[in-house]
């Protein structure tokens, strides 16, 4: 079992260190930030008297005999370590880092390992062995720009996982657990008890998931799920490997016969899935042909079943990593891909991971939901994604604005489909379905090891045992493609908390986040109206072009329609996708009224309750056979004839939005110790704020939000200052909101290439994000409690 830090090449069992930064996986918790001045001194001063000799605890016997420290007026480079993590097959502490010379400027990133006996560490107090690590001569240089705190979680947790699994299955006779690699030699241990009167949970991190005791489900029962809890780190890799998952009687993979056979066309499926059934096929198919490819080769040295069994428990690497080893860049649209998503991960605005080892719950796979589950995925979180649906089934289309369009290029969409590979190559007309939005986003949130699951319906947060937050998911369909949620489930140790789950969402409603109801700013009715037919292709259709026309701009035109329809339209808006002819128009009340769509007797905000269905779709037919575009061919009368689904009507004249999008729980401590855990509860998308989606505004809004809110986790992590992580947000808001297509000059800044996670990159303005960004920015001193 890994944590932290995996290795995609070298022999795992003897765990020979990766060369190159991108062969580090994600790590426990983020490094210290350097210090800005230089070259130092290392004294003799600089490392404590007295303490635990270290040579006792290595595996090695590289600290045998090497207790001197350095000597006083040595000169080295600053080290400078960026990344930490645990191993526990062979048991060490793994650091990268970099050293800064004399020059100022930073080396190339490397990897220090610290070796470790399972047996004799345990015996020793975490603050003795720490002690001990600082003054070794050969590792303390290393350590000196790391937190205390952030070792003692690290080495809490390798206790933790030891002491798990002697409780599951005891050694006997001191000999090697099949779980856990140790010296043969080593005598059986012994563990020295906890002090009388001192809690354990006491001297945990407060972020730290704990053990939880059993709960009572719903049905009163103590159930096994219930009482358990897992954190489900590795779903889709274990059920990419399960009998659902495969399309054959098959349970069990025998590697082919060549390495990469079928590889090509594994990945050419996952490419151009779609649908969740078949994205979550495909991408199990192509998870376990890279497995047998690399087991292929990897098997003859580690064993077939040591590898399949690391594998599996995320031990070897994450899906990406497998994927890209296996697959390789011989294909261009593989290549291209992997170099798009390295260019995410190693993005200054993910730098040091600073949520690595949180926990975080994303309700709602929209959009908005799986953009804010892939940031907080970059920024380090495990991140789970509940999502009542079973399919992608909203058809409408979305206007993008050009920042937006880039954004998703920069996540695949020249490269996968859903949308065709042509993607933007009409910038006037950037577009996108809402299902193939969720079908692009939710390939790279698979890859990148986002745990997503469908068919489970997020039923409230609470703080459980052990006064750790836990978040209730609900299993509603067994048959949802996917992992499966248990019938009746907890997430333990939850940290972020996200709520993506529409204008009505269970997140504001279970965490008390008031929204409030906004009039529009006009006093007619605002009123949208869509339509979709479907798109055979024929050559009439072929011939048509999209188009976005405006009233103002063509009176004559728009009074011709309102005399052969009897609908008033302000604008009107057409976009042609593979699969569908999308039609937006505002009409006007009035109209609508005449029309004989709606009563006039309606009252306000009641309009749609009178809605005549029938007579609004003989009316939405007849405006969209008109001849909008004189040069281009009229719609197709077999095309008018296959409507997708109904004509839908929507009012805008009342929107809603949250207070406030953010807030930061504290759990009541039940042991009395002084620090609590605490759950960071925020919204974003339609939660946040309901857009006019006319004006393409629900997109852009969405992903601002989203970014946002991962920026505002990212403020508290690193100073853990919840008052800071609030006002980061809200200043961001402030500006969201008054955010649309007419003031889009005054509220963001001209450069777009320039947006990115910070707020400041985007917004013109922001009440007080000054101190906020230099907070969020500065290098990291000790940690507050959070």
């Amino acid at each position: 079992m890994t944590e932290g830090v995996t290795y995609s090449s070298g022999n795992p069992q003897s765990g020979s260190p990766p060369t190159t930064p991108d062969q580090i996986g994600f790590p426990l918790v983020k490094a210290k930030s350097p210090p800005q001045d230089g070259l130092k001194v290392f004294g003799g001063a600089q490392f404590p008297e007295g303490g635990s000799h270290l040579g006792s605890y290595m595996q090695d016997g590289s600290g045998d005999g090497a207790e001197a420290p350095a000597s006083p007026g040595m000169v080295e480079p600053e080290i400078w370590p960026t990344q930490l993590g645990l191993r526990y097959q062979p048991p060490m502490l793994v650091i990268q880092y970099m050293k800064v010379v004399e020059s100022g400027m930073p080396s190339e990133r490397a990897v220090h390992k610290v070796p470790l006996d399972f047996g004799k560490v345990l015996r020793y107090k975490t603050k003795d062995l720490i002690a001990a690590l600082r003054r070794h001569a050969r590792h303390a240089s290393f350590l000196l720009n790391v937190e205390d705190e952030q070792l003692k979680n690290l080495l809490r947790r390798l206790r933790a996982a030891v002491k798990a699994v002697d409780a599951a299955e005891p050694d006997k006779g001191g000999a090697p657990h099949a779980s856990m690699s140790r010296s043969h030699s080593q005598p059986q241990r012994t563990v020295e008890p906890e002090k009388p009167g001192v809690s354990t949970s006491a001297h945990r991190s407060s972020d730290e998931p704990k053990k939880a005791k059993g709960r009572p489900g719903r049905d009163g029962k103590r159930g096994a799920e219930t009482k358990k809890g897992n954190w489900p780190s590795n779903a889709w890799t274990h059920w990419s490997f399960s009998a659902k998952s495969c399309t054959t009687s098959e349970t069990q993979l025998e590697a082919p016969s060549s390495p990469t056979a079928g590889l090509k066309e594994a990945f050419e499926s996952f490419r151009t899935s779609r649908g969740t059934d078949g994205i979550a096929e495909s991408f199990a198919r192509l998870l376990r042909d890279s497995w047998s490819a690399i087991a292929a080769t990897k098997g003859a040295k580690d064993g077939a079943q040591g590898f399949e069994a690391r594998f599996l428990d995320g031990m070897v690497a994450p899906p990406l990593e497998t994927i890209r080893t296996a697959v390789g860049t011989q294909q261009r649209l593989a290549r291209v891909l992997w170099e798009l998503l390295e260019a995410r991960q190693t993005s200054k605005d993910y730098l040091g991971l600073p949520l690595a080892g949180k926990r975080a719950v994303v309700v709602g796979a929209g959009p908005t939901g799986l953009r804010c589950a892939l940031d907080l995925r970059l920024l380090g979180a495990e991140v789970v994604v509940v999502e009542r649906r079973v399919q992608f089934e909203r058809i409408n289309r979305l206007h993008l604005w050009k920042w937006v369009g880039e954004d998703l290029k920069g996540w695949g969409a020249k490269v996968l489909e859903p949308p065709e590979l042509s993607f933007g190559a009409n910038p006037d007309f950037l577009h996108i379905g809402i299902a193939e939005l969720q079908m692009l986003l939710l390939k790279p949130a698979l890859l990148l090891g986002v745990q997503v699951f469908f068919g489970a319906e997020f039923r409230g947060a609470q703080p459980g045992a052990d006064d750790a937050w836990e978040v209730n998911v609900a299993s509603i369909d067994q048959d949802a493609p996917g992992p499966k949620f248990p019938a009746a489930g907890l997430l333990i140790g939850v940290s972020i908390l996200v709520g993506a789950d529409g204008p009505r969402g269970a997140v504001a409603s279970a965490l008390a986040m008031p929204v409030q109801e906004t009039n529009g700013l006009r006093k007619e009715a605002a009123l949208g109206l869509v339509v979709n037919f479907a798109n055979g292709q024929s050559a009439a259709e072929k011939g048509r072009r999209p188009f976005s026309l405006a009233r103002q701009f063509y009176e004559s035109l728009f009074t011709e329609c309102e005399q052969q329809t009897g609908l008033a339209l302000e604008n009107i808006v057409c976009y042609i996708a593979s699969q569908t002819h999308y039609f937006v128009m505002t009409p006007t009340r009035k109209s609508l009224v005449s029309a004989g769509i709606v009563s006039a007797d309606a009252p306000d905000g009641k309009l749609l309750a009178s809605l005549n269905q029938a007579r609004l779709a003989e009316v939405v037919r007849e405006v969209a056979a008109f001849r909008w575009r004189t040069e281009d061919p009229a719609m197709p009368l077999e095309a008018l004839d296959r409507p997708v689904g109904p004509p839908a009507l929507f009012d805008f004249s009342k929107t809603r939005r949250a207070s406030a999008g953010l807030r930061v729980l504290e759990a009541p401590s039940s042991t009395g110790a002084e620090t609590t855990s605490r759950l960071l509860v925020g919204l974003c998308g339609d939660a946040l704020i309901e857009p006019f989606w006319p004006e393409g505004l629900g997109i852009v809004r969405g992903f601002f939000g989203a970014m946002d809110l991962a920026s505002s986790c990212k403020v508290w992590s690193e100073t853990g200052d919840a008052e800071a992580a609030v006002s980061h947000f809200e200043s961001a808001f402030s500006q969201l909101k008054s955010l649309a297509g007419k003031t889009r000059a005054a509220v963001l800044k001209p450069d777009d290439k320039t947006f990115g996670l910070d707020p400041s990159s985007r917004y013109r303005f922001a009440a007080g994000a000054g101190a906020i960004r230099r907070a969020s920015s500065a290098p990291a001193g000790p940690r507050a409690k959070p």
